[in-house]
């Protein structure tokens, strides 16, 4: 029986295939995970292909799927799928291989890296070309440490071209994921440890302990297990539902971790953790993971709950929505996703006390009626929001003597006791709105 691993783009190739080939494909890798040596299976060599193990199979009669066969062992890799002649294109120039340091499993291709570093983008203009002997943007890292860094050896000449950033850009889906990660860090001045750390998790060995053991590159199971590998290939019996997957084909973060990802949404931890991130480094993500993998494997029991909390409605129901994509519905069924003012009030509600919250529309609204009566005519309105949110509810003071002794730490603008006490009425005033209104504001 053959084992299959899926490539990450093999997700994206398959939603673009009408309906009719994608159920082709389906029935293909069903029938090809049971039995690869069915006479209905044939898997055809590539002609003129630069890696001679890349296979094609019929998908109906006008469609494609690209595999890679093994030299030994059992485990095909499923790269993509396309059009009798744009699959044999997509494939004829593609490469797959084990890296002898990083032990990842790659795919790239060194026809395309060429290209887009000599064919200038549309409507780019291209600079004049540097003096003779201009230093390339990794002149100072040898091609050892580029290899080191995942780069592989037939794309090292492609790596020695760059010269700026914006060429590392174009190269940049060119590259196995991971080189992409290890080369951007070096061309930002970190160096190769700190690098080989914080992109592959792999700390710096000390001087005095024994080199690890040389990876073996035929060893493609060992390559599938590592976290490298995993951002852009998963073993279907390594706890993927491939039909689930692929009823989602294009939210490829369902199926494909960056190892940082996966070691924080599968740790197994003491405590709380808190992880810090800018826009875009996929927080939401590990968040979701984390809710799955507690569900599954660490709150197992049927009474077992898991609460995930957000500040926004619109975000808690988006997230319930992504999570039916990770989970099936008995386990979905014991996650609670709602936004935490919603969660507070219904704790406090159901313990006897009765608490509406005051949302940013009632909060605009009842400092502007404070303001409007209450208000010094030479301080604006949103000045008295910032010192109300930043000072008087930060620091929970409730009266105007508590406000007058009070820190204000990063306001910037100074407040002597007399210019607070002519402020302290317009708060006194909005605190009352709300309790007359019956509404608390979130702390």
């Amino acid at each position: 029986m053959a084992r299959l691993a899926i490539s990450k783009d093999y997700f994206p190739a398959y939603a673009a295939l009408p309906r009719k080939a994608q159920r082709k494909a389906d029935e293909f890798l069903r029938k090809f995970e049971q039995d690869s040596t069915s006479a209905a299976i044939h898997l055809e060599p590539i002609k003129s292909a630069v890696d001679p193990q890349l296979r094609s199979a019929r998908v109906g009669d006008d469609y494609r799927l690209i595999l890679r066969a093994p030299k030994d062992g059992d485990v095909f890799l499923v790269l993509w799928a396309d059009h009798h002649d744009e699959a044999y294109r997509w494939a004829i120039t593609k490469q797959t291989a084990v890296h002898p340091s990083t032990g990842s499993l790659q795919i790239f291709d060194v026809t395309a890296a060429t290209v887009a570093l000599t064919t200038a983008p549309k409507y780019e203009v291209v600079p004049i070309a540097a003096p003779a002997g201009e230093p390339d943007l990794f002149s100072a890292h040898s091609d050892d440490v580029l290899f080191l860094a995942g780069v592989p050896r037939a794309l090292l000449p492609s790596v020695r071209a760059l010269a700026s950033d914006a060429d590392l850009d174009r190269l940049l889906p060119h590259l196995p994921p991971e080189t992409g990660e290890m080369l951007t860090a070096l061309a930002a001045g970190i160096g190769i440890d700190e690098a080989l750390e914080e992109v592959l998790g792999r700390a710096a060995q000390p001087a005095a302990t024994p080199a690890p053991a040389p990876i073996d590159i035929t060893d493609v199971p060992a390559a599938l297990a590592r976290d490298a590998t995993q951002r852009q290939f998963r073993l279907l019996e390594d706890g993927l539902d491939l039909d689930a997957a692929l009823k989602h084909p294009l939210d490829v973060w369902r199926v494909f971790l960056h190892p940082r990802q996966r070691r924080l949404a599968y740790a197994h931890t003491k405590g709380p953790t808190r992880v810090l991130g800018g826009a875009g480094t996929g927080k939401t993500v590990v968040a979701l993971h984390r809710v799955a993998f507690l569900v599954r494997e660490v709150f197992t029991k049927p009474d077992d709950r898991v609460l995930f909390t957000t500040f926004t409605v619109n975000l808690a129901q988006d997230l319930r929505t992504q999570l039916t994509k990770l989970l099936e519905p008995d386990a979905l069924a014991r996650v609670e996703v709602v936004n935490l003012d919603a969660w507070a009030s219904s704790y406090l509600r159901s313990r006897g006390v009765s608490v509406r919250p005051a949302f940013e529309k009632e909060q605009s609204f009842h400092m502007e009626a404070a303001h409007e009566v209450y208000g010094v005519d030479d301080v604006p309105l949103d000045f008295y929001r910032a010192e109300w949110r930043d000072v008087v509810q930060e620091q929970g003071l409730l009266t105007e003597d508590e406000y007058v002794r009070a820190v204000r730490k990063s306001r910037g603008v100074p407040l002597g006791r007399a210019e607070r006490r002519r402020l302290w009425p317009v708060f006194a005033a909005y605190r009352s709105n709300l309790e007359e209104a019956g509404l608390k504001e979130p702390l």
